[in-house]
């Protein structure tokens, strides 16, 4: 995943007492197209295409404004944590330190 951020939504400790809600956001995204496309996974059904393509064929391209319910293959996951300005610093952590095990990153 190449983009992680703090996605939570303005006014968030408000909007819970009053509406209720599942915690701060956290979105782990993958993008490429100069950040117009999700990136797809593959998926397990069919052809090893696009899980929503079983012949494999169409090309794993996902538009930004495209909805999450019309696009599961799409690299992107939303998680809701207690503190998300932390649980960003620990993923970003993570990740690096797995690519430097992996030389994929320097130091």
């Amino acid at each position: 995943m190449d983009e992680i951020r703090n996605d939570t939504r303005v006014c968030n400790p408000l909007q819970t007492f009053c509406c209720g809600g599942r915690g701060e956001e956290v979105r782990l995204e993958s993008t490429f197209c100069a950040g117009l496309c999700y990136r797809g996974r593959r998926g397990t059904r069919g052809g090893g295409g696009c899980c929503c393509c079983t012949c494999g064929c169409i090309p794993i391209c996902i538009p930004v404004g495209c909805p999450e319910c019309l696009s599961p293959c799409a690299a992107r996951k939303t998680l809701y944590v207690e503190n998300a300005d932390v649980a960003v610093d620990i993923i970003l952590k993570a990740r690096d330190s797995a690519k430097i095990r992996l030389n994929v990153m320097e130091r």
